[in-house]
């Protein structure tokens, strides 16, 4: 009975905090997607002599982890919040970017939010149609590499404790 509470406290906490974090993201996402981009970076120098000897088996695993949790986190708030970060690139690099809302229908007869961008060029529209593309492919890659990258800090740690044993 108590693991229910402790996973329905854990779902609400992660809904508030999501919450909060969204409205951080909006603010400053030049500040999360840069580093977003340094978690892959930031486990592969864990891998370094100096960085290890801090932790024991526990704390690396829970820096794998966490690093992961982050960009996991980070890559869902991108992906879920991709017309924001569209619209927010489009409106100061693109010029005569425009977007128009409109209100539509599912096959279901619910009502749903739809946008069309226009651009004064068709590449413009094409590189937009290629970023989110790519954006599909980091929000899946990132999460990926950072994992690896800190897994390998992870082996690191415990060649290094096996190197100490033989000592």
């Amino acid at each position: 009975m108590a693991a229910w509470i402790k996973t329905g406290i854990s779902i609400v906490g992660f809904i508030i905090l999501l919450m909060v974090f969204g409205s951080a993201f909006r603010s400053y996402t030049l500040f999360f997607v840069i580093v977003w981009f340094f978690l892959p970076l930031a486990g592969f120098t864990g891998r370094h002599q100096a960085f290890l000897s801090l932790f024991s088996r526990k704390g690396i695993t829970f820096f794998r982890g966490f690093l992961t949790t982050v960009a996991v986190v980070i890559a869902f708030v991108l992906f879920a919040d991709y017309e924001h970060l569209r619209d927010q690139f489009g409106e100061t690099y693109i010029q005569d970017y425009q977007i128009t809302y409109y209100t539509d229908s599912d096959d279901y007869g619910r009502p749903t939010r739809e946008s069309d961008v226009h651009t004064q060029n068709f590449s413009a529209q094409v590189f937009l149609w290629l970023a989110q593309w790519v954006l599909i492919a980091l929000c899946i890659g990132v999460p990926i590499l950072t994992w690896k990258a800190s897994s390998i800090a992870v082996a690191a740690w415990e060649n290094q404790k096996i190197k100490d044993d033989k000592v």
